[in-house]
């Protein structure tokens, strides 16, 4: 238990003038989903139905910089992704209005290749503006420490745009280059809650009020992972 106590003071001692950093930190890397943007996304196949689609989305990138305020972070981070392809969702999950015919297999295979054919080579951006706290263990040559926080994302995709939730948690280690310099890298996971557009006249009107629509099926989520190198200016 003495021990414990002394460890703690020890960190502590090292880390009251660390947590206080006030500076900039500016860089990017890549980006890595773990999920897909477009999952359960409606996609109209004729006047009356849809299915549901997953928007695959592949390896990005991002650049980013945040301000340190004493312990304090304010960050804003600029990601985007390609599309690798489009699928139907596993559920296989048909959106109806009722008393009408499904869509022939012809029909829905003639959809996602149309589909398809729109994301090549287009990108999904998310952007997020956020505000936590960043926590230097200790202040030696190396630097690590945690940070955490949240904010607003703002995602664009194929000519339509959201707005939700941001929000991420991770750390980094800081190499002292100089006086008030440091060179790192940072890695943190990302997570952003969207409400999304819904389309065949909103789901053929919840189909006439009567379906099973799941939460899921008009509002998204993504999660990724975030590596990246950060030159920070910091006292």
């Amino acid at each position: 238990m003495k021990r414990s106590l002394i460890f703690f003071l020890f960190v502590l001692l090292f880390s009251v003038e660390a947590f206080a950093k006030i500076g900039i930190s500016i860089g990017g890397g890549g980006a890595f989903p773990m999920s897909s943007f477009g999952d359960n996304t409606l996609l109209q196949i004729n006047d009356t139905s849809g299915i549901m689609v997953d928007y695959k989305n592949g390896i990005g990138f991002f650049g980013g910089a945040d301000v340190l305020l004493g312990g304090f972070e304010l960050g804003y981070r600029f990601n985007s992704f390609g599309f690798s392809d489009v699928k139907r969702s596993p559920s296989g999950k048909i959106i109806k209005v009722p008393n009408t015919d499904d869509p022939s297999q012809t029909e829905i295979d003639d959809a996602l290749k149309k589909e398809n054919s729109k994301v090549d080579g287009k990108s999904l951006t998310l952007q997020s503006i956020d505000a936590g706290f960043r926590f230097y263990l200790i202040e030696l040559v190396i630097n690590p420490y945690v940070d955490a926080g949240g904010g607003l994302a703002i995602i664009s995709a194929l000519d339509e745009k959201s707005y939700g939730a941001h929000l991420y948690a991770g750390g980094g280690l800081d190499f002292s280059l100089a006086p008030f310099v440091m060179l790192g890298i940072q890695a943190r996971y990302n997570l952003a809650i969207m409400q999304k557009k819904t389309t065949l006249a909103e789901g053929a009107a919840k189909i006439a009020e009567g379906a099973n629509f799941e939460v899921k099926d008009f509002a998204s989520y993504m999660n990724y992972i975030s590596a990246n190198l950060m030159l920070t200016f910091a006292f």
